[in-house]
């Protein structure tokens, strides 16, 4: 691997930096540059509270501000922090502590080196597989998109970012490309720690193990398991799709004798296995987590926008694809060609069904899944069909025009492994019960093979058509490029924002008007009720204070005794002009609420505000801009 690293030409190198730099700059920026008017919340993302909280679990002794008065387990303790990542978090937490470094600008520190080792990872498995297409396949990577950010610059030139429904409508399109999480652009990925260094161990596992079988070193396998383990401990989906994997390239991609190839994979099973059930046995320590998971990440990746981040991918790796195919084995012919009739099906019932129900724009790709995925299970069957019968000489169908090279060979585990993964994730099957699998999370892992692929399709191209393979690879780098900046100025970075305003503000929590950070400086600590709606969630704003006691906010997914599915709409409910008086009281009583809080950067509606000023057991305690902070005051003989 120091082999493969130590050859990295310099402006790719430099090509990282910049990209790793996106973090740092914003936080940076967010903390130093506030909008006139505006005061930082502590926080970015709206995701970034979960990372923040768990950095400072060692110092607060595993303190959860979201525990409620009805907890059994008290207000801290392991099922309040039941993921390993938050594990992580907290030991790279008590490390800044112990260097004294301010924590905001730390998180985005060690963002930027996960983001690194992410990228250092994914070049050397492309230097040991396909090293002659290595450093385009590494472009590819790190700057090759789709049309999300090109469609945002034309759409705002054309003055359609402020029609009514812009957001809705676009918002599909920048799912995958321009909003920060699980994107194809690793740079849009930075900001997520648990992300960027589980899949650098994966994916440095996997080719260690390359590494290992082509020497024959059971040593280094040990090695490769070892990295394994470590990335299922920091996040075990990542790490059993890291392991799916290494059993992809073992069946198909290593031609070491079997024996050996066995005993590795009964190492790489046992590294897996271990440190997955410690992690799902930590999980089921939570009382809730569990089945707010099933609920909250039930999802499938959205078709329509994966091609529309992957189109100019797909179009480069269709011939690395097709001429993969003569070189593997019947079982591995047979897997990409079901995947491939799988997803030809998949995607002909998926427009059928989008003209049907005209959503080519508004969205319906969760209804589409559901509707189509078990029905287009007989395109993969007829696709598996087709080659059997190839095989047993029953259609008598030409040969493939392009010749067998060892270089083919090499690559076809890496064809299985994207088919795979995005069959699999794009997929509801059983009518939507596919989705308590959360298969959405597949998409984690298609970066890698998918730029590997369209790099070597390009030299495939090439060898014919060298305009061609130029137009496409400049095609992909300029869309991926616009992507980028699209996102790092307006959808990861704050510029030119307000708090509160402007197109998908609901990803942005970075500031707060400075009348609510008046407002907020009157809390003394105390149980704090604050809106479940808007961003941000002032729940999370005030969580982020020593000793703080909120009842809702994002962070009640991960470190809430109650149930966020069920917890939300009663909070809603507080906040509707509609609830009674008796409601409301019953609520702070049943959850030992001291302050009711109406945001003014998100205001809560006037006909609410007046109706809790009416109240007697609620008194104004401040009161800025469109905001209120009231204090609770019930009388003796109710009190709780």
């Amino acid at each position: 691997m120091i082999r493969a690293l130590r050859s990295v030409p310099w402006w790719l190198a430099l090509l990282c930096l910049a990209l790793s730099s996106i973090e740092p700059i914003v936080h940076l920026a967010i903390a130093y540059f506030p909008p006139e008017g505006s005061v930082h919340t502590g926080l970015h993302t709206p995701d970034s509270m979960f990372f923040l909280l768990a950095m400072r679990m060692f110092e607060t002794d595993l303190y959860s501000p979201f525990a409620t008065c009805q907890s059994a387990l008290g207000d801290s303790g392991l099922p309040f922090y039941p993921l390993p990542f938050h594990w992580m978090y907290g030991i790279f937490g008590a490390i800044g502590r112990l260097l004294h470094l301010p924590v905001f600008q730390y998180f985005a520190w060690i963002n930027a080196a996960g983001f690194l080792a992410y990228c250092a990872a994914v070049y050397t498995l492309y230097r040991v597989v396909s090293p002659q297409n290595a450093n385009r396949a590494m472009t590819i990577f790190l700057v090759g998109g789709g049309l999300g950010g090109v469609l945002f610059v034309i759409t705002g030139v054309m003055g359609l970012h402020d029609a009514p429904d812009f957001e809705t409508n676009f918002g599909r399109f920048a799912r995958y490309q321009l909003l920060e999480g699980a994107t194809l652009l690793p740079a849009l990925q930075a900001g997520r720690l648990y992300y960027t260094l589980p899949r650098a161990l994966g994916v440095a596992a996997i080719a260690l193990l390359v590494i290992a079988t082509r020497r024959k070193s059971m040593r280094g396998t040990v090695l490769a398991a070892t990295v394994l383990a470590s990335s299922t401990l920091a996040n075990m989906n990542l790490g059993v799709m890291a392991f799916i994997v290494t059993m992809f390239y073992l069946v198909f991609g290593s031609s070491a004798e079997a024996r050996f190839r066995l005993s590795a994979a009964g190492l790489l099973f046992v590294a897996t296995a271990g440190p997955w059930a410690f992690s799902f046995w930590m999980v089921t320590q939570s009382p809730t987590y569990l089945e707010d998971a099933r609920v909250n990440a039930a999802q499938a990746l959205w078709f329509g926008p994966l091609v529309c981040a992957s189109l100019f991918h797909v179009a480069a790796s269709a011939p690395a694809i097709r001429r993969t195919m003569p070189a593997l084995p019947l079982i591995g012919r047979s897997l990409v060609a079901g995947g491939a009739g799988y997803l030809a099906t998949f995607a002909v019932l998926y427009l059928g069904f989008q003209a049907y129900w005209g959503n080519w724009v508004a969205g319906g790709d969760y209804g589409a899944a559901v509707a189509v995925s078990d029905w287009s299970l007989l395109g993969g069957i007829a696709g598996v069909s087709w080659i059997v019968s190839r095989h047993r000489g029953l259609l008598p169908l030409p040969d493939s025009p392009f010749k067998r090279e060892e270089k083919d060979t090499q690559v076809g585990w890496i064809v299985i492994w994207l088919l795979a993964f995005v069959c699999v994730g794009i997929s509801a099957f059983g009518q939507g019960w596919f989705l308590r699998l959360t298969p959405t999370r597949f998409g984690w892992m298609l970066g890698p093979p998918l730029a590997l692929l369209a790099a070597i399709g390009l030299s495939h191209i090439a060898e014919s058509r060298p305009r061609v393979a130029r137009t496409l690879f400049a095609t992909l780098v300029l869309c991926g490029t616009t992507s980028i900046l699209v996102s790092a100025f307006y959808f990861i970075g704050p510029w030119g924002r307000q708090p509160g305003e402007g197109l998908f503000a609901g990803s942005h929590c970075e500031y707060m008007t400075e009348a609510d950070a008046s407002m907020l400086a009157e809390y003394n600590g105390g149980v704090f009720l604050a809106p479940a709606q808007g961003s941000p969630y002032f729940g999370d704003v005030i969580a982020m204070r020593p000793n703080a006691k909120v009842i809702y906010g994002l962070g009640t997914y991960d470190f809430s005794d109650q149930m966020m599915t069920d917890l939300g709409p009663r909070v809603d409910r507080f906040y509707s002009p509609l609830t009674t008086d008796d409601e409301r009281r019953d609520f702070a009583r049943e959850f030992c609420v001291d302050w009711v809080y109406c945001p003014d950067t998100v205001p809560v509606a006037t006909e609410t505000i007046e109706q809790l000023r009416q109240t007697t057991w609620l008194r104004q305690h401040v009161e800025a801009g469109r905001g209120v902070l009231f204090s609770v005051s019930i009388e003796p003989q109710e009190d709780y």
